[in-house]
């Protein structure tokens, strides 16, 4: 059992906890994932200059996670398989460049005054609309992992071995991104192609966000297409087969580029579906079922779960039972590894 001296220890465990996080951490398995400055984006747009892939952008077009006042993470539906976005008449400088740009500002320059609301959310859109562009970073995947491209033939031209090895290992973990941090989703697409919550991954992305409540502060409007999500069902228990085939039936109507990244967007659900049991079992204080999340990550070699952040104060499993007092949890979770 617990030392009885031990009751006593949470505060100051949880304290010293805190203070020796002084940056914003991100999980190993995102090393290698690039964060893009609001203000590139803006001087990208006003120079006339289209959306590139990772390996094609400047040093400066990056910016410092762990310093960053704001990272926002972008959920978009991929315009063309290559190129990302598309160009026309209207949109010369690409469609999903002009529209992201647009909903950005909506929050990020002066247009974010003109919000209405309580006295509360009026400060808030003071404070976003004074913010530095260097301060507001951008995960845009398609400009932060690194992107096969096509040469002046046609030809594909595939990421180097370092490349692919970042991109399949990033790819595991984007499910931390879109539920610790705010969530920006543009859902605009030109007429003829098909909507927004139609394709797989943004079917992942906006299901992960909305369990996790990272639509409230820059996506307020999408939160009615949570309906279409795999957590309108009540249902998100990555043990219990009712959910398992709930969400096999709803990535199976989905649209894909690629027929095995439906494979990928089961995993990364089914993944974020443990670690979110994982921590309700803190909250809820049920040692039963936090023994069977973590057995789950163990068989699932998913230890790394239990050093990952799992909310915004960039709490793991381990902080968030301290924090709530629970220590049954805080053994169990020490005896797994954590």
């Amino acid at each position: 059992g617990l030392n009885p001296g031990w009751s006593g220890a949470p505060p100051l465990c949880y304290l010293f906890a805190l203070s020796v996080r002084r940056q914003r951490r991100l999980p190993a398995g995102l090393k290698g994932c690039r964060f893009v400055r609001l203000g590139y984006l803006r001087k990208l747009a006003s120079a006339g200059g289209k959306l590139r892939r990772c390996q094609e952008l400047p040093p400066e077009a990056f910016g410092d996670p762990h310093k960053a006042w704001y990272l926002l993470i972008i959920s978009h539906r991929w315009l063309n398989r290559h190129s990302c976005d598309v160009c026309s008449e209207e949109y010369p400088e690409g469609f999903r460049l002009r529209t992201m740009l647009l909903k950005l500002d909506a929050y990020f320059s002066p247009l974010a005054l003109n919000r209405g609301g309580l006295l509360t959310k009026r400060f808030r859109a003071l404070c976003t609309a004074l913010v530095g562009d260097a301060d507001v970073l951008v995960f845009f995947d398609f400009m932060c992992l690194p992107q096969e491209a096509l040469d002046e033939n046609g030809v594909v031209v595939p990421r180097s071995t370092a490349d692919e090895h970042t991109f399949r290992r990033c790819l595991q973990h984007m499910g931390t991104l879109y539920s610790l941090f705010p969530v920006v989703v543009c859902d605009d697409t030109p007429p003829g192609t098909h909507r927004y919550w139609e394709s797989g991954w943004c079917f992942a992305e906006l299901s992960i966000a909305a369990a996790s409540d990272q639509l409230h502060q820059c996506s307020h409007e999408a939160v009615a297409c949570a309906a279409h999500t795999v957590w309108s069902s009540g249902i998100a228990d990555d043990t219990d087969a009712v959910a398992i085939e709930h969400l096999r039936v709803a990535v199976a109507e989905k649209h894909f580029f690629f027929e095995e990244d439906r494979q990928a967007v089961m995993h990364i659900i089914r993944n974020f579906m443990l670690k979110r049991a994982l921590v309700d079992a803190i909250r809820t204080k049920d040692l039963g079922r936090l023994r069977t999340a973590l057995d789950a990550c163990l068989s699932r070699d998913l230890r790394d779960f239990l050093e990952q952040p799992v909310d915004a104060r960039l709490n793991t499993p381990l902080h968030l039972a301290i924090a709530y007092h629970f220590h049954e949890g805080v053994e169990e979770l020490l005896r797994h590894g954590a």
